[in-house]
């Protein structure tokens, strides 16, 4: 019951001194400090954590049908391709997601390789992937299940990016972007190219220290 006063004090601190949106976030991030590690709830303690703006990218080649992981194939954080280290945050990098979105492209293998960043991602996406759902995990739990067709829909409005509850992507934890495609899913090409290409942006704070 105290800890539960204390974070509720805590959030009423925030919310009579900070910008309406970093209240939400430090709010969030207060109400979820036990999924934290130790080493980040005491700098968080010692008022060495500030959340800070940030976008997480990740591309890759995909194959349509069964359920496919945008992470796969990865070791390593590689510009232009993975801002995840393998398949995990980076260690005492905790993220808070509240928007995405998706595109697609598509290339000729023989050209594109493994140069997933000289993709165009700005074709529309095909009925296979409209039809698709998005789902992000970590240690195997399901953090967000969404619809990448409303998803999609999301870019004809002003913020171009579809917002969702705030999430928790901790650091140094399996996660899991998975593509669940539906039964009879597949992608037809035109003009000589022969693969799809996936990008995935997720928008959100990471939580950087001040020291």
């Amino acid at each position: 019951m105290l800890e539960i006063q204390n974070k509720l004090r805590a959030i009423a601190w925030m919310r009579d001194t900070m910008k309406p949106k970093l209240f939400t976030v430090l709010s969030f991030l207060v109400l979820v400090s036990s999924q934290l590690s130790a080493n980040t709830q005491l700098l968080a303690a010692q008022g060495k954590i500030n959340p800070r703006d940030r976008s997480i990218t990740v591309r890759n080649k995909v194959v349509a049908g069964g359920t496919i992981n945008l992470l796969d194939g990865y070791n390593a954080m590689i510009k232009g391709k993975n801002d995840f280290n393998g398949n995990k945050l980076s260690n005492n990098l905790n993220f808070v997601l509240d928007s995405l979105q998706l595109n697609y492209g598509t290339g000729v293998t023989a050209t594109v390789g493994d140069k997933y960043d000289l993709v165009d991602f700005t074709s529309s996406l095909p009925p296979a992937l409209k039809s698709a759902i998005l789902i992000i995990e970590q240690d195997d739990k399901v953090i967000r299940k969404l619809s990448i067709a409303a998803i999609n829909e999301a870019k004809s409005t002003d913020n171009r990016f579809y917002e969702t509850q705030l999430a928790l992507l901790k650091s140094d934890t399996i996660t899991g972007l998975k593509i669940e495609f539906g039964e009879n899913a597949a992608f037809t090409y035109t003009g000589g190219d022969d693969a799809s290409y996936v990008e995935l942006i997720l928008q959100g704070f990471e939580t950087a220290t001040t020291y």
